[in-house]
């Protein structure tokens, strides 16, 4: 039994330095400051709209945020609020709630998800006045991009009346 021991104390050493590593690793996952303002090309704000940023790079995190009455927001990725991960992004904004579940928490929201449901609620978009035009709703097709950068510059999104 004495001959396990060292084994064990080993097995503890090893897993308490994998879980240090391991919270180094998550620690650069950190959100910097991002909001902005969305506003229409003559300069009048886009209210009650959904702003949502897909990361280009495939391992990044989606955030998102909602304006308000005067064009602004400010973007959530894993708490309200705390901005997004630095990187390019591709942006693509809906009239209204991203996922229509007010009250729901960033982290239980799937970026994946939004962006399908952005998707099927976009189909309905051209019958109802005042929300942006189709083109903005569609990873494919937007041209709204933006690079997330500590100390950036803040977010001023134009969309076009088309």
């Amino acid at each position: 039994m004495n001959a396990l021991r060292p084994v064990g104390v080993t097995v503890v050493c090893f897993l308490v330095v994998l879980e240090s590593g391991c919270g180094r690793s998550v620690g650069k996952e950190k959100p910097v400051a991002a909001a902005g303002m969305l506003t229409w090309e003559d300069g009048k704000p886009v209210t009650e709209a959904s702003v949502l940023f897909l990361p280009d790079d495939p391992k990044g995190k989606g955030a998102s945020g909602l304006t308000g009455k005067d064009g602004s927001f400010t973007l959530t990725t894993f708490n309200q609020d705390d901005g997004a991960l630095p990187g390019d992004y591709k942006i693509i904004v809906t009239k209204g709630s991203p996922s229509g579940r007010q009250g729901e928490k960033p982290n239980d929201i799937d970026p994946t998800k939004l962006m399908k449901e952005f998707l099927e609620k976009s189909k309905e978009a051209k019958a109802q006045k005042g929300l942006v035009p189709e083109i903005y709703t569609n990873p494919k097709t937007s041209p709204l991009k933006w690079r997330v950068e500590a100390g950036g510059p803040k977010i001023h999104l134009k969309l076009k009346i088309l």
